[in-house]
């Protein structure tokens, strides 16, 4: 009688990411400039231009409350919603949103700025 022949698995090797190591460095950020950013909520930009902003935080509320001035409904309405992303960090920026939510000439900014307020309170 022959010798038993071994059983082999044909299946490929399983595949494994090799551990992380800290060789590896992150590519450098670059800072976020608001002022900008401010000035893309002008341009077709504008929604990229309200994340980044929104994700500057703290830092962003001065030049987002000058934008609620603007004359144009779209740059008031981006900065709005940047305002309600920011969240508490935006305290400051309450009265000006609740006079824009009562007062705005263009209703899609005022019912951004009463969502805003919603953000912020809820933030808390």
């Amino acid at each position: 009688m022959p010798p038993a022949t071994p059983v082999t698995n044909n299946d490929p090797p399983a595949i494994t990411e090799p551990p992380a190591t800290n060789s590896v460095k992150a590519p450098p950020t670059r800072p976020i400039n608001v002022h900008d950013l401010v000035a893309q909520l002008g341009t077709d930009d504008r929604q990229a231009a309200a994340v980044s902003l929104a994700s500057a935080g703290k830092s962003a509320v001065p030049a987002l409350l000058k934008a609620l001035d603007h004359a144009d409904w779209q740059v008031r309405a981006a900065a709005v919603f940047a305002l309600g992303q920011i969240g508490a960090d935006a305290g400051e920026a309450k009265p000006k949103l609740q006079s824009i939510a009562e007062r705005d000439e263009n209703a899609s900014v005022r019912d951004a700025a009463a969502f805003a307020l919603d953000a912020l309170a809820e933030s808390r």
